[in-house]
């Protein structure tokens, strides 16, 4: 932890100068204590709850519309094959570029 004993200004800042390090101090102290709250275990906790809950709601609204449609399916389906053949195309493609950076 860091504490802040004293501190030193010139002598000869004006009320301006003052403010603006005020307001840096203020801001540093914000950022540090943000990231210290952000990461206690109750924080991560109750990320944890929220995202369960999430997929509970998804889960019935699922249940209330009932069974997928069999178009649906095969929608998801075609898009989930259309995903992969791009995936492939830029592997090549970046293989063909690590090749052709190698000359």
């Amino acid at each position: 932890m860091l504490y802040l004993i004293s501190f030193c200004v010139d002598a000869a800042a004006d009320e301006a100068e003052l403010l603006d390090c005020l307001r840096c101090l203020m801001k540093e102290q914000y950022d540090c204590m943000s990231k210290l709250a952000s990461s206690t275990l109750s924080v991560g906790q109750l990320a944890q709850q929220l995202a369960v809950i999430e997929r509970h709601f998804i889960a019935i609204e699922r249940h209330k519309q009932g069974p997928a449609k069999p178009d649906a399916v095969k929608y998801t389906q075609r898009k989930k094959m259309n995903l992969e053949a791009n995936l492939s195309k830029q592997k090549r493609y970046s293989m063909l570029f690590i090749f052709d950076s190698a000359r």
